[in-house]
Formats: structure tokens, sequence, C-alpha cells
């Protein structure tokens, strides 16, 4: 059985930048060392988002565990999202590190990710004991449906953990351009205080909220272009003219966790019970504005 909702053509609008490759696995190694906050060891672990070299520090730290990784599928560049048939994830992350050393001195990427809607993950409900998303929450234009969606699929006291990119993020090359032609369509980067208001409101217990900041010094326009060059559009080398190197750049790093506990219901009212006497104005007389009233 696979979780989906009544309407299962419903997908998120995601921006299409991307942030480079070296910062998705930096930011999953980060997003690891936060594991130590958790207080259970998990047996099935899921992930969506970006880079794959940092479960490699996944593996060590939870050999045992039965994993899956998920790519958002790209509408608007022909995605194809994937069967649950084609998506499940039984093998643990110990055999696939015996099948990789088994390959000999051949690389090969540490776990292949699938692709799949990440409002629909083909995941059944209640089954995932840690769900971790990296790099994927900024692309959203309201990142609330997407942690709705997910809080349905984690199991009793599971926990959930996300890293994104905070408001600071590139505030220097946004600066340097602001003057520029056409503004930069960038993604709105949400704040960690209004995340963590979005993780209370929809009752996921005990959220924390933090950050850190990386400082990434470029000392030539190429390597700049390399890393963000899709993020300055069409005219990303005249832009960049604009800019005296060395150049350095900011990336906030927002991080978040939580859990999912499913808060008992009242009980029901015997109506038997002796009920708390309301007292009523008098008829005709003012009403005092702080007398209580039956509704």
């Amino acid at each position: 059985m696979t979780a989906h909702s009544n309407n299962a053509t419903t997908h998120p609008a995601l921006f299409a930048l991307r942030p480079p490759g070296w910062l998705g696995t930096e930011a999953g190694e980060r997003l690891v060392e936060r594991l130590e906050y958790l207080r259970h060891t998990p047996s099935r672990i899921v992930w969506v988002g970006e880079g794959t070299d940092w479960t490699d520090s996944l593996a060590a730290r939870y050999p045992n565990a039965a994993c899956c990784g998920y790519r958002p599928d790209e509408p608007a560049t022909g995605g194809t999202p994937t069967s649950p048939a084609q998506t499940a994830c039984s093998k643990t992350f110990l055999a696939r590190l015996k099948k990789r050393f088994a390959q000999g001195k051949r690389k090969s990427a540490t776990v292949p990710f699938r692709t799949a809607n990440p409002l629909h993950l083909p995941e059944a409900p209640g089954g995932i004991d840690l769900l971790l998303s990296n790099l994927l929450l900024y692309r959203t234009q309201d990142p609330e449906p997407l942690l709705a969606a997910w809080q349905p699929l984690l199991a009793e006291n599971a926990a959930l953990f996300f890293v994104t990119l905070g408001p600071d993020t590139l505030k220097e090359l946004k600066a340097a351009l602001a003057h520029r032609d056409a503004p930069l369509p960038w993604p709105p980067f949400w704040d960690m205080h209004d995340l963590g208001d979005i993780l209370v409101r929809l009752r996921y217990a005990e959220p924390v909220m933090d950050m850190q900041m990386l400082t990434v010094r470029y000392e030539r326009s190429a390597a700049l272009l390399a890393d963000w060059g899709p993020w300055l559009g069409e005219a990303a080398t005249e832009r960049l003219r604009a800019i005296a190197f060395p150049f350095t750049v900011t990336v906030e790093l927002v991080f978040g966790h939580a859990w999912r506990v499913t808060r008992p219901k009242p009980p029901r009212q015997d109506p038997r019970a002796p009920r708390p006497i309301v007292w009523q104005p008098r008829p005709g007389k003012p009403q005092d504005p702080g007398t209580p009233q039956n509704r």
C-alpha cells in the first residue's frame, strides 16, 4: 500500500535552480552529523533531495537499515514518476557497500536515487523510521504541503530531519547584481523561524531549528559560473563582468528536525456526567460583557 492523496496529479511547483554538486554533499554530511539527536535506531530510512556521496556517512551510522533515496521527478523536463514496484527498497546499506567493494576500483554512485513526486512518495503510511530531506524545501514556493505530505509516512515517534537554504544565501551576489537589468528570479528562501512555525502548525513534536553559514571564496569568474551559472540566467557571463574577483559568497544552511507523535483523542464526555452551571443574564437586564454564556 502506498500513500497518495485523492488528487494524484498534484505536483509541487519546483524551482529549477538546483545547488552545485559539492553543496549537496556538504549539506548532506552536516545533516547526518545532526542525527546524534536521534533517540532510536531506525530500521527504515528514506531521503529525498540532492546528492548521493553523503550517504556513505549515513551507511556507517546505520549499516543494517533498509533504505531508499528519491530525487524529485521534474515535470518541466519530462521526468517520469516511478511505480511503487520500481521504487521498492529492501536492501540494506551493508549489502550495497559489499557490492561496491566487490566492484574493485571501478567508481560508482554510493546509492542510486530513484525519481518520484515528492508530494506522493511511494512509501507505506507509517513505514518510515527516519526521513531526511536534503536541499529540497527551498525549491518550493510553499514548503508546508511537502512537510504535511511526509508526516503520515512517518512511524509513531519517527523523525524528520531536513536542511534547506536560508535567506542569506548568495546575498553578496544578489547585492552586486541588484542594479543590473532584470531582477534575478530566485526562490523565496525561508527563514528558520517561519519553518519552525510551519512544523508547529502541522503538529510535529519538539521541532528544533538551527542554521550554519558557509563562506565560499571564488578566485576566478569561471569557478563561480560553474557553480551558480544557472542562477544568473542566460546573461550569466555578462552579469559576472560587473563583479571584481576574488569574490566571496555566503551560503546559509537551515536545519530542522522534529518527530511525529500521534496525540490521543480526548475522551468522550459521558452524557450522564454532571455539567457545570453557566449563569445567564436576567431577561431585559443589560448583559455584563464579562458574563459567560452558552454557545
